[in-house]
């Protein structure tokens, strides 16, 4: 990567997705639970919920260099 770290590959940016996602989850599915809708909705918000857990799985920083690691180069020593 250039020393200038393109938007999408840093790990703040990830983070606040992967955050993001958890919140509102969670308060639709509260808000979904209060107004006694379809139990088809709770599977539709249960999906996010899975595509947050996949997020902190794909988007991990184990250097802690606030790069996200699969955006960066492994040809490097």
């Amino acid at each position: 990567m250039t020393k200038i770290q393109k938007w999408w590959a840093r790990m703040s940016f990830w983070n606040k997705i992967e955050k993001s996602i958890g919140v509102l989850g969670g308060l639709t599915i509260a808000g979904l639970g209060i107004e006694k809708v379809d139990q088809i909705w709770f599977v539709v918000i249960g999906a996010s919920g899975v595509l947050y857990k996949l997020l902190q799985v794909w988007f991990e920083d184990l250097n802690s260099n606030g790069v996200v690691d699969i955006f960066e180069d492994e040809t490097k020593p």
